[in-house]
């Protein structure tokens, strides 16, 4: 039967359905069926499954049942590494076009993130899955210095530009086999300058030198800054990498 009900979070009136069981309880529609009250009913205490918990059982049939069967069709997506439909990647891609996460959501990710490369295990795992496909290759100007290197200075650095050596979740460009306390960093003009002058223009190769060298400084390694625009003089760089190495 139908009844005027009261609202249990709103107040305000609305008709709902009203049951009798066995014992002649009466149950009622407990909201009008507005989105918010619907989802109040749900929430802490209101919850029927509030302090409740499954069981071993229970959580392992879940875990092995066919649900993904139920999903098929709907969007596209029949739970078994289907993809969804494109017009369903629109939306997706409307709906946030434009957003930003807040700075005290970027700084706790941030934290999280710091966190997780101080386990070995984890920065392991990351470092080894950067490996794979092209990321073991260099890109031109890399292989350019690494050229010059092999030519004047057989075995003493190696590339580890591809996440091969990591110095406490830091990895250079190219560093000293022997001690791995000497590294030295290729500097594209474009990423490591340029990009930048647009919020400072009085941004200098040496100040942005200075500011790289910190994370190096921590770690009690010395770091070696070569730029891109050097390169195309070979003499000149083979003579500053002498310098650095006899320091």
């Amino acid at each position: 039967m139908y009844a005027y009900l009261i609202c249990k979070f709103c107040n305000n009136e609305f008709i709902g359905r009203a049951t009798f069981n066995a014992n002649g309880d009466v149950y009622t529609t407990q909201t009008c069926g507005s989105k918010q009250c619907k989802s109040k009913l749900f929430i802490g205490k209101n919850n029927y499954f509030y302090g409740k918990h499954h069981t071993k059982k229970s959580r392992y049939l879940m875990g092995h049942s066919e649900y993904h069967k139920h999903l098929k069709g709907r969007n596209g997506f029949d739970g078994k590494g289907s993809k969804h439909k494109q017009s369903s990647k629109d939306k997706v891609s409307l709906a946030n076009s434009g957003r930003k996460q807040p700075d005290i959501v970027k700084e706790k990710h941030r934290k999280v993130a710091l966190q997780l490369w101080k386990n070995p295990e984890y920065a392991s795992k990351v470092l080894s899955k950067t490996k794979d496909g092209n990321s073991q290759k260099y890109n031109k100007q890399e292989k350019k210095l690494d050229i010059i290197l092999q030519k004047y200075f057989p075995g003493k650095f190696i590339f580890s530009g591809a996440g091969r050596i990591s110095l406490d979740g830091k990895i250079p460009d190219f560093i000293k086999i022997d001690t791995l306390d000497k590294v030295i960093e290729l500097n594209g003009i474009y990423w490591h300058l340029l990009r930048y002058l647009k919020k400072n223009k009085n941004i200098t190769k040496e100040e942005v030198e200075r500011q790289e060298k910190i994370p190096y400084t921590q770690r009690n390694v010395d770091v070696l800054f070569v730029w891109d625009d050097e390169l195309n003089n070979e003499n000149n760089v083979k003579n500053k990498i002498e310098n650095y190495l006899t320091l």
